[in-house]
C-alpha cells in the first residue's frame, strides 16, 4: 500500500498552531486509514521558543514539542533538530511540502507574516495560514505569485475559524455576487461585552477572554478595533474584490464603555455589540 509522507513546518506555536498539532497527533491513524498520509513536522519556528528544524530524514516529537513549549522551555532541547535564527532560515531549510502560518496579527502592514508567506510560496511550498495580515495587506500578489508557483494558499481560518466562508463562495457559489458584508467578527470584544452586561468588570473579562486563547497576543488589536478592520479587509478583498486597507476602516473602541450603562440596557433588552 502506497504511503504518502507530507511534511509541515510550522511558522508560529502559539494557541491556534498547538491546537493544530494536538489535532494531527489525535487523529493521524484516522488521517492514515482515510487518505494513506503519515504527516511530519520538519520544522518550528517561534518568537519565544526558539526555531529548529529537524536533522536529515528525522522527525519533530509534536508531543515533546508541545510539553515543552507548555513548560515555557527551548524547544532546542528536543532531539535530533538543529537550531536556526529566523522563520525565513526554518521554511528554507525545512524540506516542508506545507508551510502553516500562525505568527502574530500585525494590522498596520501585516509583517513579517507576509515575508514568511511570499518566501514560502516562492519556495514552491504550499501555505495555509490563519494570519490575517498578510491576506489583508497583498491577496491578489499572493494569489498570483502561489498560481505561478502552481501550489496553493489557503487562509480559511482567519475568518470565524473553521467556518467555509471563502471556499464557499469560491466552490459553491461562483456565479454569485455579494453587495455587502455585515456581522459580528471579533469573538473577544463579543466575549467581554456580554460578561460586561451580567455585571462582570472589563479587566476581568479581558483577563478570562485571554485564558480561553480568543484573545489577540496585544489584547488592544482586538478592544480598538483593529481585528475586526483586518477581518472586515479580508472579506471584502477576497469575496468582493476590493482594494480595502484595514487603515481605511472607522473603528471603534470598547475600552471606554461602562459596565454600569451596558448592564441596565442589557436589563431593557438590549445587546451592545461590535459590528463590521
Amino acid at each position: 500500500m502506497y504511503v504518502k509522507i507530507v511534511s509541515i513546518c510550522f511558522v508560529g506555536f502559539g494557541n491556534a498552531a498547538r491546537r493544530l498539532a494536538e489535532i494531527l497527533l489525535q487523529f493521524s491513524d484516522e488521517i492514515y486509514r482515510r487518505y494513506s498520509i503519515k504527516i511530519r513536522c520538519s520544522a518550528i519556528s517561534t518568537a519565544r521558543h526558539s526555531s529548529v528544524v529537524s536533522r536529515r530524514a528525522n522527525k519533530i516529537d509534536l508531543e515533546h514539542a508541545l510539553n515543552l513549549v507548555k513548560a515555557g522551555k527551548q524547544l532546542t532541547e528536543l532531539e535530533n533538530v538543529e537550531e536556526v535564527e529566523s522563520a525565513i532560515q526554518a521554511i528554507a531549510k525545512s524540506g516542508a511540502d506545507i508551510v502553516i502560518e500562525t505568527t502574530t496579527l500585525n494590522p498596520y502592514d501585516g509583517e513579517p507574516a507576509l515575508s514568511h508567506v511570499a518566501f514560502a510560496l516562492k519556495s514552491r511550498k504550499h501555505v495555509v495560514s490563519a494570519n490575517k495580515g498578510p491576506v489583508a495587506y497583498a491577496l491578489p500578489y499572493l494569489k498570483t505569485l502561489a498560481k505561478e508557483q502552481k501550489v496553493s494558499f489557503r487562509y480559511e481560518s482567519t475568518v470565524m475559524d473553521g467556518a467555509p466562508i471563502f471556499n464557499l463562495v469560491e466552490q459553491c457559489l461562483p456565479l454569485v455576487k455579494v453587495d455587502s458584508i455585515f456581522g459580528i467578527v471579533n469573538s473577544t470584544t463579543n466575549f467581554i461585552l456580554s460578561q460586561m452586561e451580567l455585571g462582570v468588570d472589563f479587566g476581568n473579562a479581558l483577563s478570562e477572554a485571554q485564558k480561553m486563547g480568543i484573545a489577540e497576543a496585544d489584547p488592544s488589536f482586538d478592544l480598538d478595533g483593529w481585528d475586526a478592520a483586518v477581518k472586515l479587509s479580508v472579506l471584502a478583498n477576497s469575496i468582493m474584490q476590493a482594494e480595502l486597507r484595514p487603515s481605511q476602516v472607522s473603528r471603534v473602541s470598547i475600552s471606554s464603555l461602562n459596565r454600569r450603562s451596558l448592564r441596565e440596557n442589557y436589563k431593557r433588552g438590549f445587546k451592545t455589540r461590535v459590528i463590521a
